[in-house]
């Protein structure tokens, strides 16, 4: 499955780089804790944040595992 994201161009390897670890899950843990904020004023956008959290936690998880997305079809910010 791994190997046929890289053929298909959406996964690329790179080196295991900690502080990219580090960086995405600061920001996952940053928008948790926004949106728990929100959650009682305002369900929608503590929703899509959270959703950006979710997103932040996967893109560390890659990270760690020393893949980063690729191609036309992502998030990164």
């Amino acid at each position: 499955m791994i190997e046929d994201l890289e053929r298909q161009g959406l996964i690329k390897r790179l080196p295991l780089d900690r502080k990219k670890v580090d960086d995405a899950m600061a920001l996952a843990r940053r928008d948790i804790d926004t949106a728990r904020t929100l959650l009682s004023t305002d369900c929608d956008w503590a929703y899509n944040i959270a959703y950006n959290a979710v997103l932040q936690a996967g893109r560390a998880l890659m990270f760690a595992k020393g893949y980063r997305p690729d191609g036309a079809n992502q998030h990164i910010w």
